[in-house]
């Protein structure tokens, strides 16, 4: 990764931090978003702390049209061009498909359609001129295999998973690589939030809970966050050049379909 340059999305916390960082001490320089430039900056000292490496923090909510754009153009600016673009952004609402509203889908289109799309829009041209690049989306195994209580996250992510697969395509004679990444049950703190939600609105044991959904995992335990960025990590790599158009689970085995 030296002299590589990447533009994570949604990296604050999470998985998308657990990307950045691998990726800086991979020898990248970074670029990391998220709605506070507060947060941003405490995040990308701790990163640089273990990397060495540049790591840049640039605030835009990703649900808005114009701060996506700046975010872009600043990103270019800094790094003085993208080779790595890691499209993520928080998980839309939990819910049935009757808990959730109108207004909750075009939200979570907003912010986990949209702000992919309006991305791509500004990054890809760049890519395209220096005849190379890596793009990667952190998905769900939603979108291989619907989860209970995830229609909003299970429906646009295939969305935007069949956006990626025709991407791959078309760009593939710009030597850009077009990849998804799928999570499922990795230690996160949104997961440990949901386990709490669960513990004080639905007066489930918390211990129980974490062992009912640990059974659903044929390895028999959670992910870690930096299980999940190695996998990104070597798909942005060089060693991973003959590899595109493909969704890759990240999963301990939750997902059973054969593709």
């Amino acid at each position: 990764m030296q002299g590589k340059r990447a533009l994570v999305l949604a990296a604050r916390r999470g998985l998308g931090r657990a990307v950045a960082e691998r990726l800086s001490l991979e020898g990248a320089a970074v670029v990391i978003t998220g709605p506070s430039m507060e947060r941003l900056r405490q995040t990308a000292s701790e990163i640089k702390m273990s990397g060495d490496n540049r790591v840049i923090p640039v605030k835009a909510d990703l649900r808005n049209a114009d701060e996506v754009s700046m975010m872009c153009d600043k990103a270019l600016a800094a790094l003085e061009g993208i080779d790595i673009l890691i499209l993520n952004a928080p998980g839309p609402q939990d819910g049935w498909f009757l808990e959730v509203g109108v207004e909750q889908w075009q939200e979570a289109i907003e912010l986990n359609l949209m702000s992919a799309v309006r991305t791509l829009y500004h990054i890809v041209p760049h890519m395209q001129a220096q005849h190379c690049g890596r793009i990667i989306a952190i998905t769900t195994v939603g979108a291989k295999q619907p989860l209970d209580r995830l229609v909003l996250s299970c429906a646009i992510r295939s969305s935007l998973t069949g956006l990626l697969k025709s991407l791959a395509t078309e760009l593939a004679p710009y030597n850009i690589l077009v990849n998804c990444v799928a999570p499922s049950l990795i230690l996160t703190g949104r997961l440990l939030e949901n386990f709490e939600h669960a513990v004080e609105c639905q007066g489930k044991d918390r211990d129980a809970l974490i062992a009912e959904r640990t059974r659903e995992v044929p390895l028999n335990r959670f992910g870690h966050a930096t299980e999940f960025a190695d996998m990104v990590v070597f798909l942005a790599s060089e060693r991973a050049s003959y590899i595109s158009g493909t969704t890759f689970q990240v999963d301990g085995g939750r997902c059973r379909g054969l593709y």
